[in-house]
């Protein structure tokens, strides 16, 4: 019997600031072309970087595919604020979270 496909989602940040392309939807886009491998769904999403859109964002990814991770690790940040190896982590430092912008200044949403 063949086993089901594990979902799992990764989001990278949209565009913010002076920074037309956010290095953390870079590295999730080569997450993508490389893959988790055969027994796995990858969702990825860019998402924008206004904090009420993301409130409202993650939650509905999480409904939408039931991805299987522990719930603690249900949003791992890519931090990508200079070039030097990837690491992921839970939530961002104190202060360093999503921008709390007004909707409208970010740009939409974005699946693959």
């Amino acid at each position: 019997m063949e086993q089901p496909r594990k979902a799992v989602v990764v989001t990278g940040f949209g565009p913010f600031g002076e920074h037309t392309v956010n290095a953390s939807w870079i590295a999730v886009q080569e997450l993508e072309k490389l893959g988790l491998g055969d027994s796995v769904d990858l969702h990825v999403y860019e998402i924008p970087v206004e904090y009420k859109t993301v409130q409202r964002l993650i939650p509905a990814l999480w409904e939408k595919h039931s991805p299987q991770v522990p719930l603690r690790l249900h949003l791992l940040h890519l931090p990508v604020p200079e070039p030097r190896p990837l690491r992921l982590r839970p939530r961002a430092p104190t202060g360093q979270a999503v921008q709390r912008r007004p909707a409208g200044q970010g740009t939409a949403g974005h699946h693959r």
